[in-house]
């Protein structure tokens, strides 16, 4: 396990070479419109040659993960970094995994089939066997992922997280929400997180 505890003050410098493809995954009952979704694309408003995709996401997984998956063919010659947060994190990693993208996971859901079931989520079988065959037991690269945490998460238990991640790059702060407190304080960092992976 690394854990990494930023210094909130310490500025980094992005060496993107390329334009970035940042693609953003909200959570559950998120959209585009979601504040750590709005914070990240108003910060890359300052990185004009990257460019920004956050799609909104439906209820279904296999909808999600067909739609996910064209969008990473289309892309996967160029540099891609993507950021998810919530249920968006696991489609991260089952992107990171199926593609090899770097990811930046926020508070993610690593048990998809079993969370989805407590919020009485009406899945069809499809959508359920889905997620049976393609939820990771391991991770391939764990180089690729970044996971930050908050252990005041009130929707996720952050330790599922920190076992399944536990040979990632993690970042666990005290406190907080299951929305990330602060989120604002890491979007630099992010960007250099995916530099330092393209490099």
């Amino acid at each position: 396990m690394v854990v990494v505890l930023l210094d909130a003050s310490k500025r980094w410098r992005v060496a993107l070479s390329s334009a970035l493809q940042l693609l953003y995954l909200h959570g559950l009952h998120g959209s585009p419109q979601s504040d750590k979704a709005v914070l990240m694309q108003g910060y890359l408003q300052h990185h004009p040659h990257h460019q920004w995709h956050c799609p909104q996401l439906t209820l279904s997984p296999t909808r999600n993960a067909e739609s996910l998956a064209a969008w990473a063919e289309h892309y996967r010659d160029q540099s891609v970094g993507i950021v998810g947060s919530s249920m968006g994190g696991f489609y991260a990693t089952w992107l990171s995994e199926q593609f090899g993208f770097p990811c930046v996971l926020v508070n993610p859901v690593v048990a998809p089939l079993e969370k989805l079931s407590q919020v009485d989520l009406q899945l069809s079988v499809d959508d359920r066997n889905w997620l049976a065959q393609q939820t990771p037991k391991q991770l391939k690269r764990p180089e690729n992922y970044w996971v930050l945490l908050q252990t005041g998460d009130e929707v996720l238990d952050y330790h599922q997280a920190t076992a399944f991640y536990r040979d990632c790059r993690l970042t666990i702060e005290q406190g907080g929400d299951h929305r990330f407190v602060g989120f604002e304080r890491y979007c630099e960092a992010i960007l250099q997180f995916f530099a330092t992976c393209s490099s």
